[in-house]
């Protein structure tokens, strides 16, 4: 399904983080951000990489918006914490946070903080991000926040006594699983806790864009990723591969549709329940309460909101 692009839609003054944005479906996610206007700070690991996603962003006749770089490493709650404090610090105003940063299937590690590494990188360190960036949210009347996901086949319910897989076998897409379904609960539970204030949140399944997201996945597991979608034409439909750019299109529409307003999870242009893959009704607030304790064993109280 393409979209009924809003070419109208102005974001001139606007200010947008992008997590990941240096490569693959962030970058892109940026390059649609300024286009439309706004300043987006590309939050990612390699200073090197930022100074040249900046140059290469910039638009030459100053038509659309700027970019600049922040440092963030997502899978350190040190980082992200920091990264956070430094926006609040420098910018007026933040509008517009859209959490992409993240890793898949990769070998069992954990981070510098003990956290399983895909737990840490695609959802953890964005809870902090977030949770700090709150109070410069709200101030800016409200703002939205976008969690990049995956398609529901993929979801895998939360390991609420073990998310680090301490005990038992690790299974890297079960880890990857469960990492996307904690982005789903994230944005369900950042709306309900703050849309009173202003604040809308959603998820979104961009779709199977062509990055170097997977390139390390072996045939093998290609494949049996592949088995995990339903045979119907619709799922199978969703599941075809797409360029960055056509995946950054499904991630700018949940950004600034007002369609997506409301909140809920975002796929194909369209606003649905939030897949039940994701957890029952009590998921999104368990979790919250779940990554409360595991940022205080690391960070203490400083994570405020």
């Amino acid at each position: 399904m393409q979209p009924q692009r809003d070419e109208a839609t102005d974001l001139t003054g606007r200010v947008a983080v992008v997590t990941g944005a240096l490569r693959g479906l962030g970058r892109e996610t940026a390059r649609g951000l300024i286009e439309r206007g706004a300043h987006v700070v590309l939050a990612g690991r390699d200073a090197e990489r930022g100074a040249a996603a900046v140059a290469d962003l910039s638009t030459e006749d100053g038509s659309g918006g700027e970019a600049s770089f922040e440092h963030l490493d997502t899978s350190s709650l040190a980082s992200a914490a920091a990264c956070a404090d430094r926006l609040a610090a420098q910018l007026p105003r933040i509008d517009l946070v859209i959490a992409n940063a993240g890793v898949m299937a990769v070998p069992f590690a954990r981070s510098v903080d003990g956290v399983e590494s895909q737990f840490a990188t695609n959802y953890l360190g964005h809870f902090v991000l977030v949770r700090r960036l709150l109070p410069t949210l709200l101030s800016s009347g409200g703002g939205r926040v976008v969690t990049v996901t995956t398609s529901t086949p993929v979801l895998r319910p939360i390991r609420w006594d073990d998310p680090n897989f301490e005990t038992g076998e690790y299974d890297p897409f079960e880890a990857y699983g469960q990492s996307k379904a904690a982005a789903v609960l994230h944005a369900a539970e950042l709306h309900h806790r703050f849309a009173a204030e202003g604040l809308t949140a959603v998820s979104v399944a961009p779709g199977v864009a062509v990055t170097d997201l997977g390139k390390h996945l072996t045939r093998d597991q290609v494949k049996y990723l592949m088995s995990l979608v339903p045979r119907d034409p619709q799922s199978r439909r969703r599941m075809r591969p797409r360029t960055p750019a056509q995946g950054a299109e499904q991630i700018l529409w949940a950004a600034t549709s007002d369609d997506a307003a409301a909140g809920g999870f975002c796929e194909d242009f369209a606003v649905h329940e939030r897949p039940r893959e994701a957890g029952g009704p009590e998921a999104p607030t368990r979790l919250w309460e779940l990554s409360e304790r595991m940022v205080a064993s690391v960070l203490g109280d400083g994570v405020p909101g």
